[in-house]
Parts: structure tokens; C-alpha cells; sequence
């Protein structure tokens, strides 16, 4: 009894997410002279307890959780996305002062294990996709502010 009392609170907590929706918050102006990369992964039960680093150019820029959203603001350039390492797993992403690039991880699931992917997406796909997940603010950045989407 307890311990089907706690998978239920287990399963209760997986998925409860605390914070603004992107359909709720406008994020904060990119500087000037940078541009921003915005990662996302929408809400799936596959993996969904899975929540691996995300890396930028080798360097960890936040975490893929499923159901939420983050950026960063990086210099403009060509960057090397990756999430879970592995070349299946990362991208090249070309980024330009001022505009934003979009990235979408997911999972997929595979025989005895979970294949993530990471791919550059198209900002009406990403914004649409953006405004049902929870924003995860970036560590040492503001958080957005309610207001228009990203």
C-alpha cells in the first residue's frame, strides 16, 4: 500500500512545472552585438524523466527537460549544439547579431534504450511549440517577463 501510495506521488510530481508558460512572458531584448540560441523540448512521456545537458560549442548552456524552455545569448557565429554527445546528437547552428536561432531536443525511443535528437527548427514551428512549455531561466540571467511570447 505505501509503496503504491509513492509511485503515485512519484508520477503526480513527473511533469509539474512551476514557472511562466512562453505563450505568457516576453523574454528579455538580445544585447546588442550577440544573438540568441532558444532550446526547447516539448512534454512526452518517452524519457521523460531524462533531463541531459545541453552544450554549446562544449559547454554546458542548461539542461533538455521535457515540457520547458531556456536560452542563451552567445556571439554570432557558427556554434556546435550537442545534447548526450555522440555525432548523432549534435548540429552546427549559424547564428547573426540580433536574430535568434531555435533547437528542439527530443527523444525517441529505440530497441533497449532512448535515442535523443537535436535539431534546428523554423521559428513559426518553434514559437507555436514554445507557447504550451515552461520557461526554465538560464543560470545568472533574469527571468522574462509576463508579456508577448518568444
Amino acid at each position: 500500500m505505501l509503496r503504491s501510495a509513492l509511485l503515485v506521488a512519484l508520477l503526480a510530481s513527473v511533469g509539474c512545472a512551476s514557472g511562466p508558460k512562453g505563450s505568457d512572458l516576453t523574454l528579455p531584448a538580445v544585447q546588442a552585438g550577440k544573438s540568441r540560441i532558444v532550446f526547447y523540448r516539448t512534454s512526452s512521456p518517452v524519457a521523460s524523466l531524462e533531463k541531459p545537458n545541453v552544450l554549446m560549442d562544449g559547454v554546458v548552456i542548461g539542461k533538455s527537460e521535457s515540457g520547458r524552455f531556456s536560452y542563451a545569448d552567445v556571439a554570432p557565429g557558427t556554434h556546435l549544439i550537442e545534447c548526450k554527445g555522440g555525432d548523432m546528437n549534435r548540429i552546427s547552428v549559424q547564428t547573426a547579431a540580433g536574430q535568434t536561432a531555435y533547437v528542439e531536443t527530443s527523444y525517441k525511443a529505440a530497441i533497449g534504450s532512448f535515442q535523443v535528437n537535436v535539431e534546428q527548427k523554423p521559428e513559426a514551428e518553434a514559437k507555436q511549440k514554445i507557447a504550451k512549455l515552461t520557461f526554465q531561466p538560464p543560470a545568472g540571467k533574469p527571468a522574462a517577463a509576463p508579456g508577448k511570447a518568444p
